[in-house]
């Protein structure tokens, strides 16, 4: 092992050669994976239907021509986050031989924020609850493919992705039910008039009755473009994640000259994990929704809107399309309804779950009638429910991050050895260090782990409120709550400092602030803050290496680094300027004691281990709680902050890390706040606020 360590050249070089390999080969499998062998094509793709251009990514099968009619369907994310969290749903989809456009709604991602959406939001009074940010468009682009099957499209999108889906499907398929269209025919084109018994018989039938034989043909040619248009709007609809009561499941429209109730007019599934919104989704709205005053979760429903009356068809886990013609005439005619429950698991976890990812596969399985072929036709081949690889490029793909913070610590060694940067190190005297009293040591220890507790329990609790998004901070809440993290952290650690200063003192006569390095030339500190430009831009370096020839980002679950637009970079700095004082103050509490008793590496892990452990353990606690009695609150709600579970311990790990390579605490202050930082832009998006376009995004394009 003395080849691989950071305190030679040669050892610094070796290490960022393997980390480098590692990184390389598994984007190289997590590629492999991600295409199931090649057999699946992933394309990055950009269209423009209003002034701003969407970014997503296409999944579809591996020689797909125009000659091929798949079913197509449309994946979101939710609030603060991009198109990266669903790429494992729209993988296994994908698998299955659906043409899947993953997307990054309206002002995430690489995705711009037009100055009005679909609705008619943007920059005049901007309400994210009623935006649809892009999702009726991708919807449209889908369908203009020519491999794709317009008559079988489908949509999902979890938490605000759900409402934005499930607005885009009202504006696609609407209200009106095929039998109203033509009702509304014979009244405007005709002249025909109807009592209000009469709106909800066979159009058809009336017509017969009424119309000559001229008129007859002129009423089936305008069935038949009507048909036409109708046939192709969206079939089947998941919103994930959310509330019944949240959404427009029913309108008024006028039939005829009579205003009536109409329900959205493709099939629609509501599903969530049992710590999530399905625990209250049984409300007067939904029961009026299914007509059904306690209507049964996990069965299909057939709703009829005439009769304001519903039928249940069976279970979900039960009943296929094949075996059941009740269910196959209910999809055919878009009245379908489904509450399912994903599984034991709260919000955030439904896209990273491979319970509802089956879920999901087997209500589209159903719904579009596919996989790997027509169900039923000869040659199809369909793949298990259960059936599922996408974990295996999660992991690769959180190698690959684990990689880069590698090569940050080892190019910092390599660095550091190099003339220009050699001043960048600090001397340490060890001599002003208090001795250690183990028992004291224990008892800071418990309180630094405390305060990750208490931090993550009110950022999860107050933190998404604390301040509202704006020009100059656009990003979502999730972003909001992290700053909110750190101030109660950075707050707790001056009290905890203060008090190592005064044992500091006792013991030896003196604070033992110098060993820190925080009074160090102002030449030096410009050189620390260099350095770390140097590590980052390596890093994105690299990671644009991975997205060119591999299309992978650097990401587990929540927490992720992956290429920006030009602009955010800018915004980024804002947000760098603010949490910088934040993590020297955390460094500063990291590093004022070392263990000279252990081994180097035990010291570093046990500090770790020390300050992660309050924000493990809060989570744990919220796991364990809920599923021993839920109640429809959550102990500590970590719908926007999973990613603290990993983000702690390894901004703890470079705080440690970095100052061990120079003597002082600036450095993996600057480290932290500029992976944080990354991480915050790259990773959560700007969903709360309207974040139009400007000069820079104008002039770079990108």
């Amino acid at each position: 092992m003395k080849k691989l360590t950071l305190k030679t050249e040669d050892g610094c070089r070796r290490l960022l050669a393997i980390f480098l390999v590692i990184l390389l080969l598994a984007s190289c499998v997590a590629r492999v994976v991600q295409t199931d062998g090649g057999k699946i094509k992933v394309e990055k793709v950009n269209f423009d239907s209003r002034g701003a251009s969407i970014n997503a990514e296409l999944y579809y099968p591996a020689y797909t021509s125009d000659r091929d009619s798949l079913p197509g369907i449309v994946v979101t994310h939710g609030g603060g986050c991009t198109l990266g969290v669903t790429k494992g749903m729209s993988q296994e989809l994908a698998r299955r031989g659906f043409v899947v456009l993953n997307v990054s709604a309206y002002g995430t991602g690489f995705s711009d924020q037009p100055i009005y959406d679909e609705a008619n939001q943007g920059q005049d009074g901007f309400n994210m609850m009623v935006a649809i940010n892009g999702l009726y468009d991708s919807l449209c682009y889908l369908r203009t493919l020519r491999f794709v099957d317009p008559t079988r499209i489908g949509t999902i999108g979890h938490s605000m992705g759900a409402m934005r889906t499930l607005g885009a499907a009202a504006i696609d398929a609407g209200y009106l039910t095929f039998n109203d269209i033509m009702i509304n025919e014979l009244y405007n084109e005709f002249g025909q008039t109807f009592t209000e018994e009469e709106i909800g018989m066979d159009a058809d039938t009336l017509a017969e009755e009424r119309l000559n034989d001229d008129q007859l043909a002129h009423y089936n040619s305008l069935k038949e473009a009507n048909w036409e248009v109708y046939n192709t709007r969206v079939k089947a609809e998941i919103p994930l994640g959310i509330g019944g009561g949240m959404s427009p499941l029913q309108s008024e429209v006028e039939v005829a000259g009579y205003t009536v109730k109409r329900s959205i007019q493709t099939n629609i599934a509501y599903m969530s994990g049992d710590f999530d919104s399905m625990f209250g989704f049984q409300n007067d709205n939904t029961n009026a929704a299914w007509y059904e005053e306690n209507f049964k979760a996990g069965d299909w429903y057939s709703i009829d809107d005439v009769t304001a009356s519903s039928i249940n068809l069976g279970s979900f886990n039960s009943i296929d399309i094949q075996s059941d013609v009740g269910l196959a005439e209910a999809v055919a005619n878009r009245t379908t309804r489904l509450v399912q429950s994903t599984g034991r698991e709260t919000h955030s976890k439904e896209f990273f779950s491979s319970s509802c990812n089956a879920t999901v596969i087997r209500y589209f399985t159903q719904v579009l009638g596919y996989n790997r072929g027509d169900l039923g036709a000869p040659g199809s081949d369909p793949i298990a429910d259960s059936n599922q690889t996408w974990l295996i490029r999660a992991i690769c793909n959180f190698i690959s991050m684990l990689c880069v913070f590698g090569i940050f610590i080892a190019l910092t060694g390599l660095l550091t050895k190099k003339k220009f940067f050699a001043d960048v190190v600090c001397p340490v005297d060890d001599t002003v260090r208090a001795p250690l009293n183990k028992g004291r040591f224990w008892i800071f220890s418990a309180l630094a782990a405390l305060l990750g507790f208490i931090g993550i329990y009110m950022a999860n609790k107050n933190g998404l409120f604390f301040f509202s998004p704006s020009r100059w901070l656009p990003l979502g809440r999730t972003a909001v709550l992290t700053i909110y993290f750190l101030i109660v952290v950075s707050i707790g650690t001056l009290i905890l400092l203060a008090c190592y200063f005064f044992f500091n003192k006792k013991a030896v006569g003196d604070l033992g602030i110098k060993n820190l390095n925080v009074a160090i030339s102002l030449r030096k500190i410009l050189k620390n803050l260099l350095l770390v430009v140097i590590l980052i831009g390596a890093g994105y370096a690299v990671l644009s290496i991975s997205e060119y020839f591999f299309g992978q980002d650097f990401r587990l679950w929540m927490a992720g680094l992956s290429d920006m637009k030009v602009e955010w970079w800018t915004v980024g700095l804002h947000y760098f300027v603010i949490l910088f004082p934040m993590y020297l103050i955390i460094s500063a509490g990291v590093n004022f004691t070392i263990r000279t008793d252990l081994p180097e590496w035990q010291d570093t892990l046990v500090t770790v281990l020390v300050n992660s452990v309050g924000v493990w353990l809060c989570c744990i606690l919220n796991i364990l709680i809920a599923k021993a009695s839920y109640n429809g609150t959550l102990f500590s709600s970590f719908i926007c902050s999973y990613q603290f579970v990993f983000w702690v311990p390894l901004t703890t790990y470079i705080a440690r890390k970095m100052y061990k390579l120079t003597g002082n605490i600036w450095s993996g202050a600057f480290l932290n706040a500029a992976i944080i930082t990354w991480a915050m832009m790259s990773a959560l998006g700007v969903n709360d606020d309207y974040f139009g376009p400007y000069a820079i995004s104008n002039f770079f394009n990108v």
